[in-house]
């Protein structure tokens, strides 16, 4: 219970950060420290940090990314890309004797996940009307399902979901958070329409895209949790960091939304949920 109250704390603070940020430099260099204590948990925590060149090539990578946001660097991100593929591939060649092809592709193929799924903030609160809300509800969807999930499977759990990765989770669990971040979600949509019809601007909700949308990302945040989990288990530890004593690291709490931030990126610039 404590674990999820702290969860939340944090989930809220990161969104108010972003918020407040968004739209400084300031939201690069949140968007940049986020990044790479990310890429320095799931790295190390498969012992990826004996390699400590291409380790800190990669973490530099997925610090210095959200920087090729501002205008005056933003031409130069393909080169970034180019630099960084050229000088990850000379390491393993150099290094050949040392580090095998499976940890080669585990850190290169989380190095682009994780930056790439960082940087999709950038487009979500940038190139939309309602971006700041947009940035939140993706953070809620991402968060909604984890607390549902857990507080309808302490209550009414009963059927394993995967007991060989997440033994706690549960199939009530799992649809439980699913519906309850529906209603949530579809809920704090009114509310932001009500919000601002009662500041003068009136705007209309497409609930058949919010509703379809928090579905989706509710599972692709329930898929990111036992990702997270399978991997723990299969190097042997118990969180990815200590960030948060007693609690893990941040990686615990970003698992989810590193995958539903880029469907949130994809369904924008198809349809919107205000307009």
């Amino acid at each position: 219970m404590l674990q999820r109250i702290i969860t939340a704390v944090v989930g809220i603070c990161v969104a108010l950060v972003l918020v407040i940020l968004s739209g400084t430099i300031a939201y690069n260099f949140t968007l940049a420290i986020i990044t790479a204590i990310l890429l320095w948990e799931i790295l190390r925590a498969n012992k990826c940090d004996e390699h400590k060149l291409l380790f800190g090539v990669c973490v530099a990578f997925g610090a210095l990314l959200p920087f090729f946001k501002l205008e005056i660097l933003s031409s130069y991100v393909e080169i970034f890309y180019v630099v960084f593929a050229l000088v990850a591939l000379f390491l393993f060649l150099f290094y050949f004797q040392k580090i095998k092809v499976e940890k080669f592709s585990y850190m290169i193929a989380f190095t682009m996940l994780i930056s790439f799924s960082m940087n999709c903030f950038f487009e979500i609160r940038n190139n939309y009307i309602h971006g700041l809300y947009y940035l939140c509800l993706t953070l809620a969807a991402s968060w909604l399902a984890d607390a549902g999930a857990y507080f309808v499977g302490v209550t009414l759990g009963k059927h394993k979901l995967c007991p060989s990765i997440s033994p706690k989770k549960t199939i009530e669990g799992a649809v439980g958070g699913v519906v309850i971040t529906a209603i949530i979600f579809s809920l704090a949509c009114f509310g932001y329409k009500l919000v601002l019809g009662w500041n003068g601007t009136e705007i209309n909700v497409n609930y058949v895209v919010a509703v379809l949308f928090s579905l989706v990302a509710s599972c692709l945040a329930i898929i990111g949790d036992l990702v997270a989990s399978l991997i723990k288990r299969q190097v042997d530890i118990k969180d990815f960091g200590n960030i948060m004593p007693g609690h893990g690291g941040l990686m615990d709490r970003f698992d989810s939304v590193l995958l539903v931030a880029p469907v949130m990126m994809l369904v924008l610039r198809y349809v919107e949920i205000f307009y």
